[in-house]
């Protein structure tokens, strides 16, 4: 038979192991809740960047959906302005053609009367009597011109007729060339009429 004092380690012994066992269960336990704080804390601040990235994807998307409409807007009105201004050069360019055209068929009218008056002073140059035969002619002196008064003249009409004829090379030159009309080339024709206008008051 086993005696009181040998009942009473025994019961002491089985005490130390509960005891041994509950300090290793609430150490265990410890382990367990400080993981699970852990974990919930690791995943606590997974979910905030989680939301923080989903924000910030959503404000870039916002941001590029914002910058293409922008992109598109500009394009459009670049597209307007390009064409406007398009439409423009080509107006100016067919009024610049227009007008070189009409200044090149004046210059070539102004051409054909100059060579016409030519032709008319040097006709008249050719009929001129000799100082010797003009004795007892009815012609007058003060009516018909000298040669020494007609050549002047006749150089200074050839002269514009080479002008003119050289503006016109010119310009057929950089029309068949497909060049930009320079606005020189109006202001030259402008100086030609002019030319033209004391040619006329000289042939006059």
């Amino acid at each position: 038979q086993v005696s009181n004092d040998e009942l009473v380690s025994i019961m002491k012994e089985q005490l130390a192991e509960l005891q041994r066992e509950k300090t290793n269960s609430e150490s265990s336990l410890k382990e367990a809740r400080d993981k699970y704080d852990n974990e919930f804390i690791a995943k606590r601040k997974l979910e905030r960047e989680i939301s923080v990235l989903k924000a910030s994807m959503k404000q870039r998307d916002s941001t590029m959906e914002r910058l293409r409409k922008e992109v598109v807007e500009q394009k459009s009105t670049a597209d307007v302005s390009l064409a406007r201004l398009e439409d423009k050069w080509k107006a100016n360019e067919k009024h610049v053609l227009e007008e070189m055209e009409n200044e090149r068929r004046k210059a070539n009218a102004t051409i054909q009367e100059l060579e016409g008056e030519i032709q008319i002073l040097r006709s008249n140059l050719s009929i001129v009597p000799a100082q010797g035969e003009m004795g007892n002619s009815e012609v007058s002196t003060d009516i018909i011109p000298s040669s020494r008064d007609l050549d002047p003249l006749i150089i200074d009409l050839e002269e514009e007729n080479a002008r003119l004829r050289s503006t016109i090379n010119s310009l057929e030159q950089k029309t068949k060339s497909g060049a930009s009309l320079p606005a020189d080339i109006i202001s030259s024709f402008h100086e030609e009429r002019e030319l033209r206008l004391k040619a006329e008051e000289i042939a006059a």
